[in-house]
């Protein structure tokens, strides 16, 4: 079967190396190069917490089949499962937070409870937590993933087993027959069995142009990397205004639970940056007044009703979506079940809850504001019309 996947980010990477193990013949187009757009502008926090259901479930097991895929491809040392920390330290936020934890937790999330002297002495020295009357709380299966060498080893992967990677091509059209598909780029033209949209914040605009409007909205999110640092962080931190995470080498990503809808000028962003490192600086030791070396722009995809989208177009039936928030957390595992679908021609019901023809058919409430991180946000996926299809054990 000859597959073309077009965007060569996280999602696609992933399904790259699954169909190809599945023994495809793939080739994957990427505008730029490999990693080039949101997934390595992003926070790549692995999480489950704050969302409830069979949907909470498709992301605790897609956090654990990292851990597995990592040892299969000799990168235990770029999947951390160190956890996550959350902070609070009034009564609105407690509240919130003791209501994702009841939600997550039903799901199989596990969590601990714990007081910021014990914290900081047993766990992260380098913080700076006030002693609160209100739980602090660790989720020890969350963590963090490093996007670019993830892409790298993964597209690797799949080159061993005869993927072809196009850097430096444009897709600009698609069309289909009932039984092909063709993609059109800015050099030449190939025909396919499947073609799959993986670009990201992109593949609105190429849908749109075959006739197929699905909600895909972006929202621009800035992060800032600070310079080498005399500080030993372990765990993905949530606390105030601001999460940051160890980088690598010293240094800590940074960025803020408040939203932008517009994406900023590089003044903004860098004005953006310093401000949100003063939030930052009284929750780490050692944090100087001017520690910002890099800022980052990413434009994440945000599906209308906060839910992935995955799987096959109805009225193209060789033509397949994979569009999501989180693809760091979530592309691993859906890379894998969405390829055993396109090789097999059997639908998974873990997908079940996903589909594309949830909104064709209007079935969806969308959300107009929706913050993926933003306080109260919670996320459930809608039982299917026969509840007993869909699985997603843990």
């Amino acid at each position: 079967m000859k597959i073309v996947i077009i965007g060569a980010g996280i999602v696609g990477a992933s399904l790259a190396y699954h169909l190809s193990g599945k023994g495809a013949d793939v080739e994957v187009i990427e505008a730029v190069r490999p990693g080039y757009g949101t997934s390595t502008s992003t926070f790549a926090y692995l999480n489950a917490v704050r969302f409830s259901g069979r949907y909470a479930m498709l992301r605790l097991r897609a956090l654990r089949y990292w851990h597995e895929l990592a040892g299969r491809l000799g990168a235990r040392d770029i999947v951390h499962g160190d956890g996550s920390i959350f902070y609070t330290n009034n009564e609105a936020d407690a509240a919130q937070l003791e209501k994702h934890l009841a939600a997550s937790s039903e799901a199989g999330l596990r969590y601990e409870r714990w007081t910021a002297k014990r914290l900081m002495t047993d766990l992260e020295p380098d913080l700076i937590f006030p002693e609160t009357d209100y739980p602090i709380v660790r989720m020890p299966e969350e963590g963090r993933l490093e996007p670019a060498p993830m892409i790298g080893l993964l597209l690797r992967a799949a080159q061993d087993l005869g993927v072809k990677v196009s850097s430096g091509e444009r897709v600009l059209n698609i069309e289909h027959t009932p039984t092909t598909v063709r993609v059109l780029t800015s050099g030449r033209i190939l025909d396919a069995d499947q073609a799959l949209v993986c670009n990201g914040p992109d593949s609105k605009a190429l849908l749109d142009q075959i006739g197929v409007s699905l909600p895909i909205n972006t929202q621009p999110g800035v992060t800032l990397v600070t310079r080498p640092l005399p500080v030993r962080l372990r765990h993905v931190v949530y606390a105030g205004q601001v999460h940051f995470k160890p980088e690598g080498g010293g240094r800590i990503l940074a960025g803020r639970t408040d939203y932008r809808k517009e994406i900023p000028s590089a003044a903004e962003a860098q004005s953006y940056a310093q401000e949100t490192a003063l939030l930052v600086k009284p929750w780490i030791r050692n944090f100087g007044e001017n520690e910002v070396e890099t800022v980052r722009v990413g434009v994440r995809p945000i599906p209308g009703d906060g839910l992935p989208i995955v799987g096959r177009i109805p009225q193209m039936p060789n033509l397949s979506i994979a569009v999501m928030h989180s693809g760091i957390s979530l592309s691993g595992l859906v890379g894998k079940l969405l390829a055993g679908e396109i090789i097999d021609g059997n639908d998974n019901p873990d997908l079940a809850d996903y589909r594309p023809q949830r909104f064709l058919d209007g079935a969806v409430q969308l959300r107009d504001e929706f913050a993926p991180w933003g306080p109260g946000d919670q996320v459930r996926a809608s039982p299917p019309k026969n509840d007993a299809t869909a699985t997603g054990h843990v």
